[in-house]
């Protein structure tokens, strides 16, 4: 049988290196998004801590000075988580987007697959029929052989 080799075979590897492409940015979005929901998590525990100490420092001194400095602490703190949150927004809006990145080169590469499979079937048919041709006419040949061995023989 001769060797299958489809057209589409280099544009089959072009749409797999392009799914694995986006595979990997997902993951690059995944972590981004990971390490930004991290940086939220410890902006609002900054946030805490700064609160916790103020309601300390007016418990226990009463000084204004010091009250002054943990009230603007407080108020950077909580612009820090602002800006947190805006990032963690960003990374989730960049994840949903490789996501349907690789959505798309995977839709992609199954199609071409779907393609070079349906060759490949019709190339083993095509090879099947000539198999069988070629058997068919070796036994036509030795058919013909037999009956003009049998006629000479008459």
């Amino acid at each position: 049988m001769k060797r299958f080799r489809s057209p589409f075979g280099r544009v089959l590897d072009i749409r797999q290196q392009m799914t694995r492409v986006a595979e990997m940015a997902l993951a690059r979005e995944r972590a981004a998004l990971d390490a930004a929901q991290a940086a939220l998590r410890d902006s609002q525990a900054a946030v805490m801590r700064d609160q916790e100490q103020l309601s300390r420092t007016l418990e226990q001194s009463g000084d204004i000075t010091m009250i002054r400095a943990l009230h603007h602490q407080i108020e950077l703190a909580l612009s820090r988580v602002q800006q947190t949150r805006q990032t963690v927004q960003a990374a989730e809006s960049a994840v949903q987007e490789a996501m349907q990145q690789v959505q798309r080169a995977k839709t992609d590469q199954e199609a071409v697959q779907r393609l070079v499979q349906r060759q490949q079937e019709e190339h083993r048919k095509e090879a099947l029929r000539d198999e069988q041709l070629q058997i068919d006419e070796a036994g036509l040949g030795r058919h013909a052989r037999r009956v003009g061995a049998a006629m000479e023989g008459a």
